[in-house]
């Protein structure tokens, strides 16, 4: 007995052929799903990359768009927030700046500050004037004071110190005398930051 198995072939072909139709266009929805999801993803990501870029650079007016209530929603708005209150910080910073500045300008005594190895980092107008209008900024203040090192010493290792000083005038008159009270700036996180000296003409 015999049969012809075209037909039987022609079967399978068909079926073969449903076969790799059906997976390319699963591979092909695959793919588009695939590039949307990344997308979704990455789109807010960069979002965030660009935010923290402004935000290194000064630029505080820029926010992340929120897409949503996920979990990259909710770090877009934690971020936006953490702008907002740094931006608020840095201005209050800035403001108590400016009114250090104005104190400092206007005051009658001399003052001095050092950073923790007791080199001159602020002073105001009076002070080089009760220094002899020299530059002070940079130097130590041992030097600037005229004093032994050990006093400023003992301020950066957390006492406070009181020393006189007598300076000749320029034009060669009396001599002026000066009290000097040291005080060590204390820092939270380390110790002695470094010293404030406040000049006083007695």
């Amino acid at each position: 007995i015999s049969a012809s198995m075209n037909e039987l072939y022609d079967t399978v072909g068909r079926i073969n052929r449903i076969f790799v139709s059906a997976i390319l266009i699963a591979l092909g929805l695959t793919a588009v799903l695939g590039v949307l999801l990344a997308g979704t993803i990455t789109a807010p990501i960069k979002a965030l990359t660009r935010q923290a870029t402004a935000v290194a650079e000064g630029r505080f007016d820029q926010r992340v768009p929120v897409m949503g209530t996920d979990e990259i929603g909710q770090l877009s708005a934690a971020f936006n927030n953490m702008t907002d209150r740094l931006s608020e910080a840095l201005a209050l910073n800035e403001e108590e700046k400016e009114k250090l500045s104005s104190v400092l300008a206007n005051m009658s005594d001399g003052v001095l500050a050092t950073d923790e190895h007791g080199h001159v980092i602020i002073f105001n107008q009076r002070a080089r004037e009760l220094l002899g209008g020299e530059s002070l900024e940079g130097r130590t203040l041992s030097d600037v004071l005229g004093v032994e090192p050990g006093i400023v010493a003992r301020t950066l290792d957390g006492k406070d110190v009181i020393t006189l000083l007598r300076r000749r005038s320029e034009d060669g008159g009396d001599e002026a005398a000066v009290r000097v009270s040291l005080t060590p700036i204390r820092s939270r996180d380390k110790g002695v930051a470094g010293a404030i000296a406040v000049l006083h003409d007695v």
